[in-house]
């Protein structure tokens, strides 16, 4: 789709969105209701004229809807934006403490190696069979989560 089709596209659900605001302002009027605020501008610029000030009334009235629309709008928009910061600062923390806990923990394997431990791998899904690891490969725990990784004495 080009330029000049999305253009026109835009512009007719502008047109739309306007004449639904001044159904909502018509519909205002027929039930009494009325901005106070709007309609004493109306009657200021209309110098008293109640017919001119009705018609001024309208046209302020549906920018008013207009602009409580924007503003509801940068609201979602501001929300979601505080919304994705949280989540990536939540993300961020997380990433922060695994990465604490990986180095704490392969210093404590390092450790443990040093005074003749060896690690195994417990399959806990698996009926609770235990799977041989070399050590070597548990260098690498990051792939599995610390909880599973077991501790044996070499004999």
């Amino acid at each position: 789709m080009n330029i000049f089709a999305k253009l026109k596209r835009k512009n007719a659900a502008a047109r739309l969105i306007d004449e639904q605001m001044y159904e909502i302002v018509v519909e205002e009027l027929q039930s009494g209701v009325r901005r106070n605020g709007l309609w004493a501008k109306a009657l200021a610029k209309s110098q008293g004229d109640e017919s001119k000030a009705k018609a001024l009334y309208i046209s302020y009235r549906v920018q008013s809807l207009r602009d409580e629309s924007e503003i509801a709008e940068a609201m979602q928009e501001y929300e979601a934006e505080e919304s994705r910061n949280r989540h990536q600062q939540y993300q961020k923390q997380q990433e922060k403490e695994y990465k604490n806990n990986s180095r704490k923990l392969q210093i404590k394997i390092k450790n443990l190696r040093n005074e003749g431990y060896s690690f195994y791998l417990i399959a806990q899904d698996f009926n609770e069979e235990s799977v041989n690891i070399p050590n070597e490969y548990i260098d690498n725990f990051n792939k599995w989560s610390p909880e599973l990784v077991k501790l044996i004495k070499n004999n």
